[in-house]
């Protein structure tokens, strides 16, 4: 006898009715189960008695049970446990219960559950209203595309990513390292106008860890070792069902225009390969003449490497907190003997001092550095010739040397390598916040805060591309053993038989100036909250790419060992700089602490 079953669908909305996406939805005491799609939506098969539990990140769990209904609609409340919780909102912090926009967040502790080498792929799935997908997994540049709330504007939909108070910080958000975060929150529509037009697509706002008063010094050090691998490949013919194929078309392309194929009918076309070579094919015993290749497993590793090292120091007093992070991180690249892999080393100090009842100061300094190494070949490239490689062409030689060109004089098993050349991509972050918060004691609830922000962004790219050696075999010539076959070598290249190097540089600096004055004091059960700020920011950034060729030796990769002819064939420059002046202010009423009204304003003026 089995239990009746019966379709339940519903939406899942929070206390606004806006959908919540990736809400489990589950029957208690079983594994059966299901997530909200991007609509809030659900549709389960369920026992007829069953209890539906409803769980979701930032909200009480609920549980429903079925009983006659077909529908089952739900709100989900935020778990307010802590009424004291605050909130991260664009120029401060306001207690959750308080505010009036929506504001998803989400704790650093639970982004680094989530072992990824790219920050920007640990919250999908972990907020709402965010969604968010990744189209690479090329190591260094493996980073999620982030929407919230879907798309907002005709262009750049990306949203506006603020570390540490500072807007579109050169790197953003796919580089910090998790363990360095202490809070994320993402404001949507209007609780994100503070920022303006900017804004337009919603805010990211990410606190850094600070030190705690109070605690004694503790050293932690973690290390996560993982491995990847792809996630699907296409199943490709081997040689035997290639062969097979290949016969068929021929026998077709004779059939159907015998004036196009020398005259032969039906019972005369030429085959690709005989019924022996076939044989030969499938037996495996002569791979000289006739090998059976699978171009993505000669190409492409079955796992692929990844490390990463963290290792932090924090503590403090009354007077003074301190945090002190550092990271290394290694992703390996999916190819055999791979020229492509990305590395990372990262540091992080953030000091509080407390001078007196009322001076407090903050200091904050970040260094990154990024390695980004590339084969000369892109990876679209690489990808198109391993999925159009003959399986009855050798990858490899029986004697190890790289078999014949494939398409364009490439052969994919070489193009991964660095035998065709090389990228080498360096990056280089200083980033350094200093903030001093002043209050008084004649005024209470007024404060006034001073920050300046210094960013440097420096990038040196080098790329050196050469010819590379493939072998092919004409199947009569052998050594002078008489066994041996004699392999001919063949010089392959794009479009010159002499190594190119091209270089490029990029300096970039941004600097930030602040002031924000706030109010924010109770009356009984009246309170108002007002804040009123002006915001200087200015960047400029100079870069520039030369080219070489006609190099002394393959050896040497130094721009100055290269040729004077065609050396500005490629050489360009560029320089760009910008300004701005904000003024932007908050007033906010609440009544028993809960806004009742709030008012935002921002002026942005270029220059």
């Amino acid at each position: 006898v089995f239990a009746q079953q019966k379709t339940i669908k519903g939406i899942v909305v929070d206390a606004t009715g806006e959908p919540l996406i990736g809400v489990n939805v589950s029957v208690k005491g079983t594994t059966i189960g299901i997530i909200t799609d991007i609509d809030g939506k659900y549709t389960l098969e369920v026992p007829t008695n069953a209890t539906l539990v409803f769980s979701y990140i930032g909200y009480r769990t609920q549980e429903l049970s079925v009983g006659n209904q077909t529908t089952i609609n739900i709100t989900m409340q935020e778990d307010t446990q802590n009424i004291d919780e605050v909130v991260v909102v664009g120029y401060g912090v306001q207690k959750k219960e308080t505010v009036t926009g929506s504001v998803s967040t989400l704790k650093g502790d639970d982004l680094v559950k989530s072992p990824v080498a790219n920050s920007s792929n640990a919250i999908a799935g972990k907020m709402s209203g965010v969604v968010t997908y990744q189209r690479s997994g090329e190591p260094g540049y493996d980073g999620a595309t982030i929407r919230i709330r879907g798309s907002n504007t005709l262009g750049n939909n990306d949203p506006l990513i603020v570390i540490d108070g500072v807007a579109a910080r050169a790197g953003g958000l796919e580089r910090l390292d998790p363990n360095e975060i202490e809070t994320m929150s993402v404001l949507k529509d209007a609780s994100a106008a503070i920022y303006g037009a900017r804004a337009a697509n919603g805010v990211i706002l990410i606190t850094t860890k600070k030190g705690r008063a109070g605690k004694k010094p503790e050293f932690t050090y973690s290390f996560n070792q993982g491995w990847s691998k792809p996630t699907n490949l296409p199943e490709m013919c081997d040689a035997v069902e290639y062969s097979e194929l290949m016969n068929e078309l021929y026998m077709n392309k004779a059939m159907l225009n015998p004036a196009k194929n020398n005259g032969q009918t039906m019972g005369e076309y030429t085959l690709f390969r005989t019924p022996e070579e076939i044989e030969l094919y499938r037996n495996g015993n002569d791979p000289w003449r006739y090998p059976n290749t699978d171009w993505y497993a000669a190409t492409f590793k079955n796992w692929s490497p990844q490390r990463v090292h963290n290792a932090s120091l924090e503590g403090g007093s009354d007077k003074y907190q301190y945090f002190v992070n550092f990271g290394h991180k290694y992703t390996d690249g999916l190819y055999h003997k791979s020229a492509n892999n990305y590395k990372q080393f990262n540091l992080r100090m953030n000091v509080d001092a407390q001078f007196n009842d009322y001076i407090k100061v903050g200091a904050q300094l970040m260094g990154r550095q990024e390695n980004r190494n590339f084969p000369s070949q892109g990876a679209g490239d690489l990808l198109w010739f391993t999925s159009r490689g003959r399986p009855t062409d050798q990858a490899y030689w029986p004697n190890g040397l790289p078999g014949p060109a494939q398409e364009y004089g490439r052969n994919p098993v070489v193009a991964c390598t660095d035998e065709t050349g090389y990228t080498h991509d360096k990056r280089y972050y200083i980033q350094s916040n200093a903030k001093v918060e002043i209050t008084q004691p004649w005024i209470e609830g007024l404060k006034l805060t001073a920050s300046v922000s210094y960013d440097k962004y420096l990038k040196q790219s080098k790329t050196w591309f050469q010819p590379w050696t493939l072998y092919d075999w004409d199947k009569v010539s052998y050594e002078a053993d008489g066994k041996t076959p004699k392999l001919t070598p063949m010089l392959s290249y794009p479009s010159h038989e002499d190594p190119d190097l091209s270089m490029e540089s990029t300096d970039q600096t941004n600097t930030i100036l602040s002031g924000i004055l706030t109010y924010d004091r109770n009356f009984g059960d009246h309170g108002v909250n007002f804040l009123i700020g002006m915001e200087r920011d200015w960047s400029n950034a100079e870069s520039f790419n030369a080219y070489r060729r006609y190099f002394l030796s393959n050896a040497l990769h130094h721009f100055n060992a290269g040729g004077d002819k065609e050396k500005n064939a490629k050489s360009d420059g560029d320089n760009w700089e910008r300004a701005r002046m904000n003024y932007f202010g908050r007033m906010a009423y609440n009544y028993k602490e809960k806004y009742l009204a709030e008012f935002v304003w921002r002026y942005d003026g270029s220059y």
